[in-house]
């Protein structure tokens, strides 16, 4: 009886660290691939940012590839004025943008909100329009980053609870045989 107690209690040990090299494991991936995907949208921003910057160069003479960069952006940018006032902004959720999908009546509060969160996770990115006259991007990481950024602790949650009910049904287990050598103990 002695050899079975340790054999289950080092099957829970060999449980619980499988669980924790897993979890560490997922934690440590999923790290590394927002931090991948994070710089190659920060670089797509950079790009932005330069399409504007070329926009307001007097000395272009070829705006076509700038215009076709601003149109193949994907990420949710708001541009400001050195007052923070919001000039342009781009890939925000048309649904919400846009009062009764009128594309003349733009919602402010909505607007507002989300250069209120760009403001929160990211740093702006200065645009020179003029010399001494700047201009700021804000961006929003794209939601398929966001998902992954709080995907493992939502592993991590259900690895918890699985070894939460592994443990009560083991624990139910042993009490569920001792009950029974004592049933039989008293029958005898």
């Amino acid at each position: 009886m002695l050899i079975e107690i340790t054999k289950t209690k080092r099957w829970k040990i060999w449980l619980m660290l499988g669980a924790v090299a897993i979890s560490v494991f997922f934690l440590l991936f999923t790290r590394y691939l927002v931090g991948e995907l994070s710089s190659k949208e920060l670089a797509e921003v950079h790009k932005i940012v330069k399409a504007f910057e070329d926009l307001n160069d007097p000395n272009i003479k070829n705006v076509a590839p700038i215009l076709k960069t601003l149109q193949e952006a994907t990420i949710p940018i708001i541009e400001v004025n050195e007052k923070g006032r919001i000039t342009i902004f781009k890939n925000l959720d048309t649904t919400k943008v846009f009062i009764d999908n009128d594309k003349s009546k733009v919602d402010s509060v909505y607007l507002t909100r989300q250069l209120w969160l760009m403001k929160i996770f990211h740093n702006p990115i200065p645009i020179k329009i003029e010399e001494h006259n700047y201009h700021y991007i804000y961006y929003k990481e794209q939601q398929a980053i966001t998902l992954l950024r709080f995907f493992p602790y939502i592993q991590l949650l259900l690895i918890a609870l699985f070894l939460a009910i592994s443990y009560v049904a083991f624990n139910t287990s042993r009490i569920s045989d001792q009950n029974k050598v004592w049933v039989g103990m008293a029958k005898e």
